[in-house]
């Protein structure tokens, strides 16, 4: 972080460096340049804490319909959204968006196995012996064959909603990213700062 801050005074000192022939003009530019991106920065940041529940509904809604028409619950699918859903089944440990019920409703799924019982949750809400094997090749060996048709907490993770469980990751790294957040914008306001006070000795001498 101290090179990043060192490079940003360094390109605003070049650009206000009147032995370069630049003058207070070019400077002033330079400030108000990085005043407007810091601007729209903080207005990203309160648009986004405004309306995150908003965007939060949206998106649980928009996850829940493509369960209904979309998602095919089979181990080996190729279709894109089962397969993204899946992966985060088994990477996050959890069962649907909100709830595993969500998927009795999806049309593309077929429940019924060979033996012609019918699946209450599907393979990639079960547990698995391997799950990097399932990531890396898409191969998954369930450490309760039953588990599908009859889930339960020591078989499966189908009390465990997934939009739930990716809160809880993104949150446990959310000081990392705010700190980078927080390092940037204090670089941008130093250098408004830095450029606002050569623009006034650059006045001074009548440049």
């Amino acid at each position: 972080m101290s090179y990043v801050a060192k490079d940003g005074i360094s390109d605003c000192h070049k650009l206000c460096n009147p032995e370069k022939g630049y003058s207070s003009v070019s400077c002033a530019k330079y400030a108000i340049l990085l005043l407007l991106i810091l601007i729209i920065e903080l207005a990203a940041i309160v648009i986004a804490a405004v309306f995150s529940s908003q965007v939060e509904d949206k998106l649980k809604d928009f996850l829940k319909k493509n369960i209904n028409s979309t998602y095919e619950g089979a181990i080996d699918t190729s279709e894109e959204f089962s397969l993204g859903l899946d992966y985060a089944q088994v990477y996050f440990a959890c069962c649907g968006v909100d709830s595993f019920e969500e998927f009795h409703g999806a049309t593309k799924w077929n429940r019924t196995t060979s033996s012609g019982q019918t699946m209450d949750v599907p393979p990639t809400c079960c547990k698995l012996k391997d799950v990097d094997a399932y990531l890396k090749d898409q191969q998954a060996e369930l450490e309760d064959p039953n588990c599908p048709i009859s889930p339960t907490q020591t078989n499966s993770n189908y009390h465990t909603p997934c939009w739930d469980s990716i809160k809880d990751y993104l949150k446990s790294r959310i000081a990392l990213v705010i700190g980078i957040a927080a390092g940037i914008l204090g670089l941008e306001i130093i250098c408004v700062i830095f450029a606002c006070c050569i623009i006034s000795a650059l006045r001074k001498e009548g440049k």
